[in-house]
């Protein structure tokens, strides 16, 4: 959102959304379980569109060139990355 995390209310997540704070809160017991949450699926959906085929050798990553010519970066994303201190 535009005026960030600590900016953006529920008040203005549920008018984004096109439902009642209430709706929101139904959903999810706060604004960081909410985050939480969006984070977590957002990784899911990254991990699925960058998951390395099986065709490919392990070490071929590094090597990899982008159209231009210049080394890609690779990226490898970890469950232990996706850590969050909004349970406690």
């Amino acid at each position: 959102m535009e005026k960030g995390y600590a900016g953006t209310s529920v008040d203005d997540i549920a008018k984004l959304a096109a439902v009642s704070k209430q709706t929101v809160y139904k959903h999810f017991a706060n604004k960081e379980k909410l985050f939480a949450e969006i984070v977590l699926a957002t990784t899911d959906q990254l991990d699925a569109m960058i998951e390395p085929s099986a065709d490919v050798p392990a070490d071929a990553a590094p090597r990899t060139r982008t159209s231009t010519g210049s080394p890609a970066v690779s990226w490898a994303p970890s469950p232990s990355l996706r850590c969050c201190s909004c349970d406690g």
